[in-house]
């Protein structure tokens, strides 16, 4: 045998001619904020494990971010979170040629997207800048270079509602997009504004001036409602921290500061696929959640009928809380899309009389729903007159408290939603959506009532409004309080 040749044969080269670089973007190319700043002005915790689905690693509960496992997060090292901030089911967080910050006590819900876009030269990076104290709403996408309220001391509640679009633009602390609005790239919307729904806002005069009839200031029950959310938002990131941080049975984490109580091995099965609600907090760090009944899950029909609460991590879906079908667990999940969101863990219940068929990235809710607690005192009564003054006795008195979720949505027969459609239900009594109901893709429902057989148009916006039987809302419609009020203009 010539092993000469097999020598031969054999024989490498281990030194390369060329070496190949990775492109990689450094945080010194983070912009105005400095390398330093970027991460530390304020701090940052990149979103990557271990800090998912809570940051920082071991967090206790008075400052958790919750990062839910279904969100989708590209280039992680390049995306930062304050404290105290919920990003949802299904929510993208894309880094891939820039950088995103989002700051304390913000959120970012449910398949909302957020694109750090390609700038014209990749060296220098293309960023999303998301400050404290900050709504991505529903569905919601920006797009870099874009910067959406301040962080610190500036910082004010600042909104972008239910899949409206934010493409390169500035939206300034205490200012609020409303659902379904374009903001086009460049422009500034100024602090005490309200882009109203459906509005395309391409310049700064039209971002500004009322009398264009694209913006006004902002409504108190906006400023309100956006104030409660935020709050509740940092409580369902304290929540869901919880339920994933385990239990003492499960044994400390570790790694985790022992001055840190509370925070064991997690076990990502209690907030993926259907889950239980927070529910108000038992453990001495209170998770500030008082909006909630005691903890529950989804339920499905049983193998004999009555509905049993159903804990599927592996479930095709994102669904929590009270939320109630009316079909077994895979019938369910037969009929639902990709990307699916119900979460009943703040109005509730939402329930459905049979299964919803949906297309991908749908999204069901019911915010600012909650408790409602009434307390009756009853007894016999009896009366005693002295001097003149007549006094009235309850004898054997009892106390009733009574406590009821509300704000939920019920949902008949034969509920179709398209891609990216959002319902919600919201405070008050519960909605009601008919039989035979039908949402078009990039349709937003918010507190209204539909009578059977409704058909809401594409892009449509429903707000506080009852819509007949049988009725067709054309596309692009913007439906408030009952009165149709203009169309979306982009």
């Amino acid at each position: 045998m010539d092993r000469s040749k097999s020598r031969r044969m054999n024989h490498k080269r281990y030194q390369p001619q060329t070496e190949q670089v990775e492109a990689r973007l450094l945080l010194a190319q983070a912009g105005a904020l400095g390398p330093a700043g970027f991460v530390n002005n304020p701090p940052g915790y990149h979103l990557v494990r271990p800090n998912t689905p809570v940051a920082p690693y071991g967090s206790p509960l008075a400052t958790a971010t919750f990062v839910d496992p279904s969100a989708r997060i590209h280039h992680g090292d390049h995306v930062l979170a304050g404290q105290k901030t919920y990003v949802g089911p299904y929510a993208a967080l894309d880094a891939t040629y820039g950088f995103i910050k989002i700051g304390t006590g913000s959120e970012v819900l449910d398949n909302a997207v957020v694109t750090a876009t390609p700038a014209a030269n990749r060296a220098t990076p293309t960023n999303v800048l998301i400050g404290d104290k900050t709504s991505i709403g529903f569905g919601a996408v920006v797009t870099g270079p874009a910067k959406i309220g301040a962080f610190g001391t500036a910082a004010k509640g600042t909104g972008v509602g239910p899949n409206a679009v934010i493409n390169g633009a500035t939206i300034q602390p205490g200012a609020v997009v409303g659902a379904l609005a374009y903001v086009g790239p460049g422009v500034t919307v100024p602090t005490g504004y309200y882009v109203l729904p459906g509005s395309s806002v391409t310049t700064d005069a039209e971002a500004s001036n009322p009398a264009l009839g694209k913006v006004e200031l902002i409504p108190a029950t906006v400023s309100k409602d956006l104030a409660t959310e935020l709050t509740r938002a940092s409580a369902l990131a304290n929540g869901y921290a919880y339920l994933y941080q385990g239990q003492s049975a499960t044994g400390v984490s570790l790694g985790v500061d022992p001055t840190v109580s509370g925070v064991f091995n997690g076990n990502l099965a209690a907030v993926l696929g259907t889950s239980q609600e927070p529910g108000p907090s038992s453990t001495s760090a209170a998770t500030g959640i008082n909006f909630e009944p005691s903890r529950t899950g989804p339920k499905f029909l049983g193998p004999y009928k009555p509905q049993v609460e159903g804990l599927l991590s592996t479930f095709p879906g994102r669904v929590t809380g009270d939320t109630r079908f009316l079909a077994r667990a895979w019938n369910v999940g037969r009929d639902l899309g990709k990307l699916n969101a119900i979460r009943s863990d703040q109005g509730q219940p939402i329930q459905f009389l049979s299964p919803p068929i949906t297309g991908r990235a749908v999204t069901i809710n019911s915010p600012l729903g909650g408790t409602v607690t009434t307390t009756t005192i009853s007894g016999a009564q009896s009366t005693s007159t002295v001097n003149g003054v007549t006094t009235l006795t309850l004898n054997n008195a009892t106390t009733t408290t009574t406590t009821k979720t509300v704000g939920g949505l019920t949902v008949g027969t034969a509920f179709q939603a398209g891609d990216h459609a959002v319902l919600l239900g919201g405070p008050g009594a519960s909605y009601l959506v008919g039989t035979g109901v039908t949402l078009n893709p990039y349709a937003v429902v918010s507190r209204s009532n539909l009578g059977s057989n409704v058909t809401v148009g594409a892009k449509s916006y429903l707000l506080n409004s009852t819509v007949p039987s049988n009725t067709v809302i054309p596309p692009g419609t913007i439906l408030i309080n009952n009165k149709v009020v203009g169309k979306v203009q982009w």
